[in-house]
């Protein structure tokens, strides 16, 4: 599968404010018992499916950020258009939020949409480091500058502050998750990583987020098989688990290419086991999205936690990236014969079958 490479991850230049943390960061629960191997078929049943009106090949590949409202509305964050669409609650009718470009109401790379509790819309921009913030009815609000360079995925804490995963790079190490306020004053910074992010610098989405428990934010890496659990409160680390060897490629500096050109640096990247989506479901499990290939070979899987981190299942075989939660199911961005994207609400249920 094709990969798209971004520029070189810039240096965080924000004045910040650390929380002191314990270099000893505890385990997860652990598991007695191997994960399960499954396959979709066998656990997983499509509710309904929906094509969208884009058309072209991979046109999946731009849209990974949906999200909800109370009253059923949809948001969904068209990188590959540059474009964030809010659909009525059955998905036929929709208008654009923002339009592209770099003033005010506007954005050159949307990563990510996500509602506020009153029906707002915050749109994150990864081009431009910064929250577009909208009302209820799409009326630009506000800007909200990032405090990180490299932002990807962001996630509204009550009283306006932001949970943002990035790149933070501080006194030379990588710090993946950041809490800021509206007025871009830096709360803390967590998760300190030396890993194979500072060997390979191109990659994008290298860092996800998804909302945990109350109180807590679950990270990881694209390129890393480790999963943390971080407080909202004071960015503390919680604990860490790790995805099984066994399901993972990881990228290393004794494999990175002694020639580094943008082709061998993404079949380098390719022949990895990435992240490319994960979601919580409504029964507190957590759900990774992984794919692994190359050209003409491509592996996608979905990894499954328990509420304590503990993988518990491999799911073969999936539809494609499970980007969100509805009630009961998952939502489930794929892509159609004819190229247009679709999203499919998806019944999941991971007992043995028989």
């Amino acid at each position: 599968m094709r990969r798209c490479l971004g520029p070189w991850l810039l240096a965080l230049s924000t004045p910040i404010v650390l929380v002191a943390q314990s270099e000893r960061v505890a385990t997860c629960g652990s598991s007695t018992a191997m994960p399960a191997s499954l396959q979709f078929r066998d656990v997983g049943r499509v509710v309904s499916t929906i094509a969208l009106a884009d058309t072209g090949r991979s046109a999946v590949l731009g849209a990974r950020s949906v999200d909800f409202a109370p009253d059923g509305r949809v948001l969904l964050t068209d990188g590959r258009q540059r474009k964030v669409l809010l659909f009525d609650p059955q998905l036929r009718s929709s208008v654009s939020i923002g339009r592209e470009g770099e003033g005010p109401g506007e954005f050159r790379a949307p990563r990510q949409a996500v509602f506020g509790p009153d029906g707002s819309i915050s749109v994150l921009d990864m081009a431009l480091a910064r929250v577009v913030e909208f009302d209820r009815s799409g009326r630009f609000r506000r800007a909200v500058r990032m405090p990180t360079a490299d932002p990807r995925a962001i996630a509204l804490l009550a009283g306006g502050d932001y949970l943002v995963a990035g790149n933070n790079l501080l006194d030379g190490r990588d710090r993946l998750l950041t809490r800021a306020g509206p007025d871009s004053k830096v709360a803390w910074v967590a998760v300190p990583t030396d890993t194979i992010l500072r060997a390979i610098n191109l990659i994008v989405d290298a860092v996800w987020m998804v909302q945990g428990a109350t109180g807590e934010a679950i990270v990881g890496l694209s390129v890393s098989p480790a999963v943390w659990r971080v407080r909202h409160a004071d960015g503390a680390v919680l604990c860490r688990t790790a995805i099984p060897g066994a399901f993972w490629r990881q990228l290393s500096t004794a494999n990175r290419p002694r020639v580094q050109t943008m082709t061998s640096m993404r079949q380098w990247i390719e022949g990895a086991t990435l992240v490319m989506a994960a979601t919580r479901t409504a029964a507190g499990r957590l759900l990774v999205t992984t794919n692994r290939g190359g050209e003409g070979v491509e592996v996608r899987e979905w990894i499954v936690f328990d509420t304590d981190l503990v993988p518990v299942a491999r799911v073969s075989g999936v539809p494609g990236p499970a980007v969100a939660t509805r009630g009961d199911t998952l939502v489930v961005v794929g892509e159609d014969q004819d190229g247009r994207t679709t999203v499919q609400r998806i019944v999941l249920s991971l007992r043995r079958p028989r």
